[in-house]
């Protein structure tokens, strides 16, 4: 089971560094988000092949530019950042 993790918050950062969170864990970065769509790949791979687990599945945006949607869309398509969902059979 994955915890939920909030970036934003100062525990979150690796050996107590936020530059390494900057490097490692942003879309928006030097290796442009690389390592962290990796990461998410992984978890992602994990998740689907269990039975039983689910997860909410989501990044967050915080306002600070015109392009942040356009450079976060562009994360996802440059690194094939997409699940697929399971089929819901009907009740």
């Amino acid at each position: 089971m994955v915890p939920f993790v909030s970036l934003g918050r100062p525990r979150y950062n690796p050996v107590g560094e936020s530059a390494l969170r900057e490097i490692f864990l942003k879309s928006n970065n030097y290796i442009q988000g690389r390592y962290y769509a990796e990461i998410i790949k992984e978890v992602i791979a994990d998740l689907e092949e269990s039975k039983y687990q689910m997860a909410e599945y989501r990044i967050s945006i915080y306002g600070k530019g015109p392009t942040e949607w356009t450079d976060l869309a562009g994360w996802f398509d440059r690194f094939d950042m997409y699940v697929t969902l399971p089929s819901i059979p009907p009740s």
